[in-house]
């Protein structure tokens, strides 16, 4: 049975390390790739597509096109729902201010952080924040 899971744990590491070395095979899939990176870095700063395209060196149409073809979802749409799933994990983890946390997110402010919480996960911060509380309780 140890042998057994040492193997299964080496073909797994040998496969992530195939997949982290694979060439990117065309050039869509690359700029969407180092799209993806960028945003992934600065999705907590404030963002606008001119200014990521503006630093990648390409033209901001071109960029929202490939990314949404390769990704499947605007690169602004997944800014957004990557802020909100981390707001998420600190509403759930942290007793952080809601405030704060849009702060931290790069919101403008604490209105535009309840409207866009609310929008892609159906109830406000404060709300989900006493909903994952009592589901805790309860388990």
């Amino acid at each position: 049975l140890t042998q057994s899971m040492l193997l299964l744990t080496q073909e797994l590491l040998r496969s992530r390390d195939r997949r982290e070395t694979a060439p990117i095979p065309n050039p869509s899939a690359a700029l969407a790739h180092r799209v993806r990176r960028y945003l992934d870095a600065h999705h907590s700063e404030p963002l606008t597509l001119s200014q990521v395209a503006s630093h990648l060196n390409v033209s901001e149409y071109y960029l929202a096109h490939v990314f949404k073809a390769e990704i499947g979802v605007p690169a602004m749409q997944y800014v957004m729902k990557r802020r909100i799933g981390e707001a998420q994990s600190l509403l759930m983890d942290t007793e952080t201010p809601i405030a704060e946390i849009a702060d931290r997110l790069g919101y403008g402010s604490t209105c535009h952080f309840n409207t866009m919480f609310r929008k892609y996960v159906g109830m406000p911060p404060g709300q989900y924040r006493q909903s994952f509380r009592t589901m805790q309780e309860e388990a």
